[in-house]
Order: structure tokens, then sequence, then C-alpha cells
């Protein structure tokens, strides 16, 4: 058998829906449509454009490669990924196996290729572990909990990691508002208790529009 590619979304509105929860974005351009799983029930077809095209991009760079490989046509690739099953006998008559063998077989076959019997080493690659009792290895990591680390004067490059939506803290907008909600609840929490101060903020953080006022505690 030989795949094709394929590409799963998933769009969570509707769960969203039944609890009460309406996500506020903001989109600005006809291809911003990263809030879109949180938004809408299905793909706009702008979504679905760019993701055939990367799925027509990995389709290709998988039919070159097995043709390249293979030293057979991209056509013949196309068809038989087309044809979906492909058992041995068709796959060593279109050429997309030399050989059909077991694992003696295999062995038989390096063997013979090369001229010369083989070894098998089924660690070959790993690392010599230092063999180590269970007290040393605890004062080994607490030194190095411990240990500073050296200064140095060179020259740094520091990576940030962002993931989220950019929104606009300053100014006068939508943004703006909503953190002043959010830091209101929170001043809220500190006099009546967070539990529902809290309730409060998530309300502000997602409704399209200002929560109900909530009543100030009896003195």
């Amino acid at each position: 058998m030989i795949p094709g590619v394929g590409m799963e979304t998933m769009f969570a509105k509707g769960l969203l829906d039944k609890v009460g929860v309406k996500a506020d974005y903001v989109q600005i351009g006809q291809y911003k449509g990263a809030d879109e799983q949180y938004t809408r029930e299905f793909a706009s077809d702008e979504l679905k454009g760019e993701l055939n095209k990367i799925l027509d991009s990995l389709y290709e760079q998988i039919v070159e490669g097995i043709a390249y490989h293979r030293n057979i046509s991209k056509n013949e690739v196309t068809d038989l990924i087309n044809g979906v099953f492909v058992n041995g006998l068709v796959a060593r008559d279109r050429k997309l196996v030399d050989h059909l063998l077991d694992e003696d077989g295999l062995r038989e076959l390096i063997k013979k290729e090369l001229g010369r019997d083989i070894n098998l080493i089924h660690n070959y690659g790993e690392a010599e572990r230092e063999q180590l009792d269970f007290f040393v290895a605890i004062l080994r990591w607490l030194g190095a909990l411990t240990r500073k680390p050296a200064e140095s004067k060179k020259p740094a490059i520091a990576l940030v990691y962002a993931e989220g939506v950019i929104v606009d803290w300053r100014g006068r907008g939508w943004a703006s508002e909503r953190r002043r909600e959010y830091w209101a609840a929170r001043i809220f929490a500190r006099r009546c208790g967070w539990h529902r101060a809290m309730r409060m903020s998530r309300r502000s953080s997602f409704a399209s529009t200002p929560p109900a006022a909530a009543p100030w505690p009896a003195k």
C-alpha cells in the first residue's frame, strides 16, 4: 500500500457555543484566519486553498522522490499511488522493490553482495554508558544545581519563542478596554474573593458585550 497525503483540521466553535463561550477575535485581512478554529464550524475557502497548496507540494515531493530513487517515471508512481493496494509481486514487477525476502534470506543476500560473512551488531552506534551508583549520581546532580555558570563577556543571542494572538495593549482600542476590565476584576477580587471576581474576568475576556455589574458585598 502506498498512501497519499491528507490533512485534518479541528473547529471548536460548536463546542464553545454549547458551553456559552464566544471567542472574541478581530480578523484583519482575507488570509489572516488564525482564529478560525475558534470562530468557525468549518474551514473558509481561503484556508482550504492554503491547505491544498501545502498538500499538493508534499504530494509532488513524494512522487518525485520515488521516481528519482527507483528510476521510474512520475506517471508510473502516480498510477501506483492511485492503485492503493500493491502486493509484493506487483511491487517487484513495477520496480518499487528489488527482492522479496524474509529475514534469513536478507542475511544471505547481503553476504552474497558483499562477498563475505556478516555479523549483525544490535547495539551499533550506542554510546557506552558509565556505570554509576545512585549515591554518586545524586552528588553530581546536587553539584550541578549549586554550581554557577561561568561569566562570559562574549556577545550572546537570546531566542524568545512567543505564541498567541497579536493584540494592541495600548491606546484606546478594543484590547485596551479588555485589559482595563481584566485589571478591574483583579482589584475586585482582592475585596470580595477570587472565585466570584475571576468568573467576572472570564466573562469580560470572552463575551462580546461587557458583563452586568456585580453587586458589592454587604459590609
